[in-house]
């Protein structure tokens, strides 16, 4: 019998993935560490304290722009915009 593979990727792996698409493409490491490291990883704390049983692959727009509207209320106008830039 063989193992079978897990299809379902965590979302760990679906930002080192990303991570390493954005430096593939030579982007700066300041951009990659204000997308990974502060949006991407805002978004995860944000998931795992609202919706800590919701699989990656169900992620929606409506998660998103919860999240995206907590960081308006709490957050400067340029650290907004720089989340929704990441998360588009």
């Amino acid at each position: 019998m063989t193992a079978r593979k897990r299809a379902i990727a965590t979302l760990d792996e679906l930002i080192g993935s990303w991570t390493l698409s954005l430096r593939a493409a030579n982007r700066a490491p300041r951009t990659i560490q204000q997308y990974v490291g502060e949006s991407m990883a805002g978004f995860a704390r944000w998931l795992a304290e609202n919706e800590p049983e919701l699989a990656p692959a169900k992620i929606a727009r409506r998660h998103v722009e919860r999240y995206l509207a907590e960081v308006v209320e709490t957050r400067s106008p340029s650290t907004a915009q720089t989340r929704y830039k990441a998360l588009r």
